[in-house]
């Protein structure tokens, strides 16, 4: 079971490593729903993180459909994102009727080589995701980052089984939106997914107390407003927090260096 951290600093790239997370989806500004790194962000985490690191490609937050001179700064983007050490980029373009941008998925796809493309969850507000599938698996994107058209995936189970259904071994499907450690299990039976981008809310002061192990507490913060939910944290900064968790997993990487990160399947 692969689990992809996504993350927006630095220091939370960093306890992420110490825990042994197998990829990361590295992003700027996640309160916007993440947006394209520096070089420089890209460079450091690609010194401190050992596993997959795949960069995000959006210039603003907002809709999905992006002007020429937009599509062409992505463009240099992706090419920053190859120099500077990504094992794959995210992306997705809509068109103004809702369908995926082919046009401008070609233009970035080209841009892309040799790296993998992953189109993000601009797929689950495309107009019919059957049809918006097959249109990513012509046009050769690797992975589909989508929560089954619902605000999150356990309520979308039943069409992201379809969907790996209609995939079937075309394009990987990765499930993300709302997934926590109670819900992955029953989410995994229900659509037979073999990777996910995990998420929790945190609302009380118990936050680590709630997790028995690291592999629980990273798949907490999978795909997740990392500093938003810090910030909810008993009112402490992000600083403060990213700190402790940080001593947290490096505690329990010290305990036991062996253990993984991901899900048991």
């Amino acid at each position: 079971m692969i689990v992809e951290v996504c993350l927006d600093s630095l220091d939370s790239i960093q306890a992420a490593a110490s825990a042994g997370a197998q990829r990361i989806e590295l992003c700027a500004a996640l309160t916007e729903g993440g947006l394209t790194p520096s070089p420089g962000t890209l460079r450091e985490a690609r010194r401190i993180f050992p596993g997959g690191i795949v960069m995000m490609i959006r210039p603003r937050g907002g809709d999905f459909l992006y002007s020429p001179a937009e599509l062409r700064a992505m463009a240099h983007d992706i090419a920053t994102a190859r120099d500077g050490g990504a094992d794959a980029v995210v992306f997705g373009c809509l068109d103004a009727r809702g369908n995926i941008d082919e046009s401008a998925c070609r233009q970035l796809l080209a841009a892309c080589h040799p790296l993998p493309a992953v189109f993000h969850r601009a797929f689950d507000v495309s107009r019919h995701l059957p049809e918006s599938l097959e249109t990513l698996i012509r046009l050769g994107f690797r992975r589909v980052l989508t929560s089954g058209g619902e605000p999150d995936a356990p309520r979308g189970a039943a069409t992201l089984a379809r969907l790996i259904g209609q995939a079937a071994g075309r394009i990987a499907i990765l499930p993300g939106g709302g997934i926590t450690p109670e819900n992955a299990p029953a989410l995994i039976a229900a659509t037979g997914l073999d990777a996910l981008a995990s998420a929790a809310d945190v609302t009380s002061g118990a936050f680590y107390a709630q997790f028995r192990s690291k592999a629980e507490l990273l798949d907490a913060i999978v795909s997740h407003d990392l500093s938003a939910m810090l910030n909810r944290f008993d009112g402490r900064s992000p600083a403060r927090m990213r700190q402790a968790m940080t001593r947290y997993l490096s505690l329990q990487h010290a305990e036991n260096p062996a253990q993984g990160c991901s899900i048991p399947a």
